[in-house]
Protein backbone atom coordinates (compact mmCIF):
# COMPACT_ATOMS: atom_id res chain seq x y z
CA UNK A 1 0.00 0.00 0.00
CA UNK A 2 1.16 3.82 -0.72
CA UNK A 3 2.00 5.45 2.32
CA UNK A 4 0.58 9.09 2.99
CA UNK A 5 4.08 10.60 2.91
CA UNK A 6 5.02 8.87 -0.02
CA UNK A 7 1.60 10.13 -1.70
CA UNK A 8 3.08 13.71 -0.45
CA UNK A 9 6.41 13.53 -1.67
CA UNK A 10 5.26 12.42 -5.17
CA UNK A 11 3.35 15.60 -4.95
CA UNK A 12 6.08 17.59 -4.25
CA UNK A 13 8.08 16.01 -7.14
CA UNK A 14 5.69 16.29 -9.70
CA UNK A 15 5.04 20.21 -9.07
CA UNK A 16 8.91 20.41 -8.60
CA UNK A 17 9.33 18.81 -12.05
CA UNK A 18 6.14 20.94 -13.47
CA UNK A 19 8.48 24.21 -12.04
CA UNK A 20 11.36 22.64 -13.92
CA UNK A 21 9.71 22.71 -17.13
CA UNK A 22 8.50 25.63 -17.07
CA UNK A 23 11.37 27.52 -16.28
CA UNK A 24 13.25 25.81 -18.70
CA UNK A 25 10.28 26.90 -21.08
CA UNK A 26 10.71 30.26 -19.91
CA UNK A 27 14.35 30.50 -20.32
CA UNK A 28 13.40 28.91 -23.93
CA UNK A 29 10.72 31.70 -25.30
CA UNK A 30 12.42 34.53 -22.92
CA UNK A 31 9.38 34.84 -20.98
CA UNK A 32 9.64 35.47 -17.28
CA UNK A 33 5.84 34.63 -16.73
CA UNK A 34 7.19 30.98 -17.26
CA UNK A 35 10.06 31.55 -14.64
CA UNK A 36 7.87 33.33 -12.30
CA UNK A 37 5.35 30.63 -12.52
CA UNK A 38 8.37 28.10 -12.06
CA UNK A 39 9.59 29.49 -8.81
CA UNK A 40 6.51 29.51 -7.59
CA UNK A 41 6.36 25.67 -8.24
CA UNK A 42 9.30 25.04 -6.91
CA UNK A 43 8.38 27.01 -3.40
CA UNK A 44 5.12 25.28 -2.89
CA UNK A 45 6.68 21.53 -3.99
CA UNK A 46 9.22 22.53 -0.62
CA UNK A 47 6.11 22.56 1.28
CA UNK A 48 5.04 18.79 0.59
CA UNK A 49 8.80 17.98 1.36
CA UNK A 50 8.73 20.05 4.71
CA UNK A 51 5.13 17.81 5.13
CA UNK A 52 7.33 14.74 4.18
CA UNK A 53 9.90 15.52 6.89
CA UNK A 54 7.67 15.10 9.60
CA UNK A 55 6.96 10.93 9.47
CA UNK A 56 10.55 10.05 7.68
CA UNK A 57 13.91 10.51 8.09
CA UNK A 58 15.77 13.28 6.12
CA UNK A 59 17.87 10.74 4.54
CA UNK A 60 14.86 8.75 3.50
CA UNK A 61 12.54 11.67 2.79
CA UNK A 62 15.34 13.87 0.68
CA UNK A 63 16.52 11.03 -1.20
CA UNK A 64 12.56 9.55 -2.76
CA UNK A 65 12.17 13.23 -3.43
CA UNK A 66 15.01 13.67 -5.58
CA UNK A 67 14.66 10.59 -6.94
CA UNK A 68 10.82 10.70 -8.06
CA UNK A 69 12.06 14.27 -9.21
CA UNK A 70 14.68 13.26 -11.63
CA UNK A 71 12.33 10.73 -13.03
CA UNK A 72 9.37 12.73 -13.45
CA UNK A 73 11.89 15.31 -15.11
CA UNK A 74 13.77 12.85 -17.59
CA UNK A 75 9.61 11.69 -18.61
CA UNK A 76 8.57 15.68 -19.21
CA UNK A 77 11.92 16.63 -20.84
CA UNK A 78 11.08 12.97 -23.64
CA UNK A 79 7.59 13.80 -23.66
CA UNK A 80 7.49 17.97 -23.75
CA UNK A 81 10.62 19.24 -25.20
CA UNK A 82 11.80 15.62 -27.34
CA UNK A 83 14.59 14.56 -25.50
CA UNK A 84 15.73 11.40 -26.34
CA UNK A 85 17.15 9.55 -23.32
CA UNK A 86 19.98 7.12 -23.88
CA UNK A 87 20.35 3.34 -22.65
CA UNK A 88 22.66 4.77 -20.10
CA UNK A 89 19.45 6.86 -19.02
CA UNK A 90 17.49 4.47 -18.38
CA UNK A 91 19.57 2.35 -16.61
CA UNK A 92 20.22 4.75 -14.28
CA UNK A 93 16.57 5.71 -13.78
CA UNK A 94 16.17 2.09 -12.85
CA UNK A 95 18.07 1.71 -10.29
CA UNK A 96 16.93 5.01 -8.98
CA UNK A 97 13.61 3.20 -8.85
CA UNK A 98 15.05 0.01 -7.12
CA UNK A 99 16.74 2.52 -4.68
CA UNK A 100 13.61 4.17 -3.86
CA UNK A 101 11.24 1.04 -3.39
CA UNK A 102 14.53 -0.21 -0.86
CA UNK A 103 14.25 2.73 1.18
CA UNK A 104 10.19 2.70 0.99
CA UNK A 105 9.83 -0.87 2.14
Amino acid sequence: MISHTFLLLFTGAFVDAAGTVLIKNGLNNNSSTYLIGGVSCYLVSILFLIFGLKSKSILETTTVFIILNVMLIAAANHFVFGEILRPKDYVALFLGLISMLILES
